[in-house]
């Protein structure tokens, strides 16, 4: 049996909606002491895991954080803001696609994000999209 896919507050997802995926840094590949200043941190990649346990990775500036002064060796969000490990993001992007899952919350999302274009895949239950 199969429910329709839903987000994190039981509405229903649908394919072309602009959404919010919710989650939690968890590596930052290519930033760090030594990185040399001028290069482009929005391009770091980062691995964001959500509350279901979906990973998925994205560059800096798919994801909006908490503002925070930058420094230099920071990879930086969608407003240029400094990334850190754990700090909880959001990262926007459209539905591709939409699969059901045997619970509402479970179903699978393909989302293409707004900054790099990046297609990710997760649970329907760690997306707002209303």
């Amino acid at each position: 049996m199969s429910n329709p896919a839903v987000n994190r507050n039981g509405l229903i997802v649908a394919v072309g909606e602009q959404v919010t995926v919710l989650g939690a840094v968890t590596v930052i590949t290519g930033s760090g002491v030594g990185r040399p200043s001028g290069t482009s941190n929005a391009t770091d990649t980062v691995t964001v895991v959500t509350p279901l346990g979906d990973s998925i990775s994205v560059q800096a500036g798919d994801c909006v954080v908490i503002e925070r002064p930058p420094v230099n060796n920071n990879a930086r969000s969608t407003y240029g803001n400094a990334i850190a490990l754990f700090d909880p993001v959001t990262v926007n992007g459209v539905v591709q696609s939409v699969a059901n899952g045997p619970w509402g919350f479970m179903g699978i999302l393909t989302v293409l994000t707004d900054f790099s274009g990046t297609l990710v895949t997760v649970s329907s239950g760690v997306v707002d999209n209303g």
